[in-house]
């Protein structure tokens, strides 16, 4: 058994599943060895060993908790909600303090849109366990779904202030400042996760994601070479370093740390399709094909895969193939403007009269798009000019740009840098209306409703605006 935990640690899932069988000779009623044999499995992607093994372990441990945990996972990946639902309740009843089922549950809930009973499963995990990451981070995005980013922000700020020294809340708070586009004040959040565990590899993961979001790409690979080295059997860890290698052109370390994420975790798809795209990269079509077809197994839902595997058919003959993906590909995102088209030029070819309509919405998506290029190049423009303290200069290129974006997702973003040119120039009332245009466009802008805030008390001690 301790040799068969040594391969399962090293990820050799294979020689550990032989082992643990080989253990299971001396010891057929050893509870902990099938459960031990069914993770084993599960890494090798035989779900229905991995099943059978759990089922045996709960025949001969019946309190198991985390034989009921890892059932439930496999239920909810099947689609069957109501005995992962049962089977993540008997987990915590036979461990009350377990809280990565607790957080399972939690996930269950949300995806079921049951968000009061989320959040109060996400609460009760992060108390189960204070320095659970991923608890806490559920618990803000569902707060964030429920309440919007200032009230979960808030709630995080509490937590943190009663408690200082919980890592995960800090690495909630970060997620919650990302997702509200605040990324400095989230990189500060994430360093102190990583000061309270310096030995976390999730800290540090998470540290390094952000770094790399705010294009400070050295510092980033610092953090995510750390998350690896202190948990060499994390997928998401070797995942994410594989991914800046890949945007980096390391390819050769990109390639190695991306197969070894796909071997911890057989169902992580994007390390098939980054997989896929640096086999193409080196005409290996064929193999690009196989490892495109599998991450389009995992998620239907990439359409960038989905567009990727069309392209690697179309290049080995199989348009019919081809076609199909692509079609998949403007299903799922009807703004896939290459998969659109490509069907517009296969399907020319072959004659056929919906290649007029794909060419069509092929020349809207395009349109659009140069319309966002324009839009952020008018946006530089007038930020280069605020710079410079040109300042009717920038009024004017944010004022082109707003209205050339119209309804487009920059609209809030461009309001509020107009209100902040104008509360620069003293407009007080222009500053203040913009902010509104903002909030409309996005009520849970919680820096714009400061901002409006501070304007309105300003209101007094400036009487003569214009």
């Amino acid at each position: 058994m301790d040799r068969a935990n040594q391969l399962f640690a090293a990820g050799n899932f294979t020689a550990a599943a032989q082992a643990y069988r080989q253990a299971l000779e001396f010891a057929p009623k050893d509870a902990q060895l099938h459960f031990n044999l069914a993770l084993a499995l599960g890494g090798l992607g035989d779900i229905e060993g991995e099943r059978h093994e759990l089922q045996r372990a709960l025949q001969l441990k019946p309190d198991l908790a985390r034989a009921h945990n890892q059932l439930g996972l496999l239920d909810a990946q099947a689609g069957a909600t109501a005995q992962a639902e049962q089977e993540f309740k008997a987990a915590i009843a036979a461990d009350p303090k377990y809280g990565e089922a607790l957080n399972n549950l939690g996930v269950l809930f949300s995806q079921q849109g049951r968000d009061s009973e989320a959040v109060e499963t996400f609460r009760q995990a992060t108390q189960a366990d204070s320095q659970s990451s991923e608890a806490w981070v559920n618990l803000a995005l569902t707060l964030t779904k429920v309440d919007g980013f200032s009230k979960a922000q808030n709630e995080l700020e509490s937590a943190i202030q009663a408690h200082p020294d919980q890592a995960g809340a800090y690495t909630a708070l970060g997620v919650v400042r990302s997702r509200a586009g605040h990324g400095p004040d989230a990189l500060d959040a994430f360093r102190k996760a990583v000061e309270l565990r310096p030995d976390s590899s999730d800290a540090h993961l998470n540290f390094g994601i952000a770094l790399v979001g705010q294009d400070l790409d050295n510092d980033g690979l610092r953090e995510l070479a750390s998350a690896v080295r202190l948990d060499p059997n994390s997928a998401a860890a070797h995942m994410s370093l594989g991914h800046l290698y890949f945007v980096t052109g390391r390819y050769d370390d990109a390639r190695k740390e991306l197969r070894l994420a796909g071997r911890l975790q057989p169902t992580l798809q994007d390390a098939f399709y980054f997989l896929a795209l640096l086999e193409k990269r080196e005409n290996h079509t064929e193999l690009a094909a196989q490892l495109a077809r599998r991450a389009v197994g995992l998620n239907p839902s990439n359409a960038d895969a989905q567009f990727l595997l069309g392209q690697l058919l179309d290049h080995l003959g199989k348009t019919d193939q081809a076609i199909e993906h692509w079609k998949q590909a403007v299903q799922v995102d009807p703004n896939q403007s290459q998969a659109l088209y490509a069907l517009f030029r296969a399907l020319s070819k072959q004659h056929d009269p919906l290649a007029q309509q794909y060419q069509a919405r092929f020349d809207e998506v395009r349109k659009r798009e140069q319309m966002t290029d324009r839009v952020t190049m008018l946006r530089s423009f007038a930020l280069q000019a605020a710079k410079a303290q040109n300042w009717p200069e920038a009024i004017s290129q944010m004022q082109q740009a707003i209205e050339l974006c119209g309804q487009c997702a920059y609209g809030a973003l461009l309001h509020k840098n107009l209100a902040f040119f104008y509360r620069s120039t003293g407009r007080m009332n222009d500053a203040e209306g913009e902010l509104q245009k903002a909030l409309t466009l996005d009520p849970n802008d919680a820096n714009a409703q400061k901002a409006l805030a501070a304007l309105k008390g300003l209101r007094t001690s400036q009487p003569n605006d214009h």
